[in-house]
């Protein structure tokens, strides 16, 4: 029979074997499952796993701190809140729909990248904002912030730091011209000349 293939012969117990032990089921047999495996799994885990408030609230601490890289697919900040709503459930402590909306809705606002989409996000109707429409509206708006912006700019820490000390300097600049004019006028106003 080729390896690929499974034997269809069955276990038969009044089969004799050639071994002189007594007939044991085997490990595998044993071990069958019975119903979903992700029955199982919660059975497993209510009896043995607990979630802890304490380790429950370093997770939502390390979620709070989640700073989104625009340069990852906008679907791994979904799944972390996702694992922590999870988490939140194994701890007995679920949180509420609009309690993850919030969450995801920081940590988007943080980047700066999705003003448009969360003003139009703020406008909707309380009962229209569920994690659904959320996950929804913000794919959506990745994807079209993605066709129209310059990747580059977003694609290294290090073109976000230059980026930034760009507009130091050229405030700074701005700022020494707007000195020395008010100097110049200041020096002509004394002297009684004018400009």
């Amino acid at each position: 029979m080729p390896k690929h293939c499974v034997s269809s012969e069955r276990f038969n117990p009044s089969r004799k074997h050639s071994s002189s032990k007594p007939w044991q089921p085997s490990t595998k047999l044993i071990l069958q499952l019975q119903g979903p495996v992700f029955n199982l799994l919660t059975n497993l885990f209510n009896r043995y796993g607990e979630v802890t408030p304490d380790t429950l609230q370093a997770e939502m601490d390390g979620v709070s701190a989640l700073v989104y890289d625009v340069t990852t697919p906008i679907d791994r900040v979904f799944q972390v809140l996702e694992e922590l709503t999870e988490l939140s459930e194994a701890a007995h402590a679920p949180f509420t729909q609009v309690q993850v909306v919030n969450m995801g809705y920081v940590i988007l606002n943080r980047t700066g990248r999705f003003r448009q989409p969360i003003i139009k996000w703020r406008r909707r109707h309380a009962n229209a904002r569920t994690w659904v429409h959320f996950k929804n509206r913000f794919r959506q708006a990745s994807r079209e912030l993605e066709s129209v912006t310059d990747r580059a700019l977003f694609d290294t820490t290090f073109n976000q730091a230059n980026l930034v000390q760009e507009i130091v300097d050229n405030i700074r600049h701005v700022g020494g011209l707007a000195r020395v004019r008010f100097t110049a006028h200041l020096i002509a106003f004394a002297s009684g000349s004018s400009e």
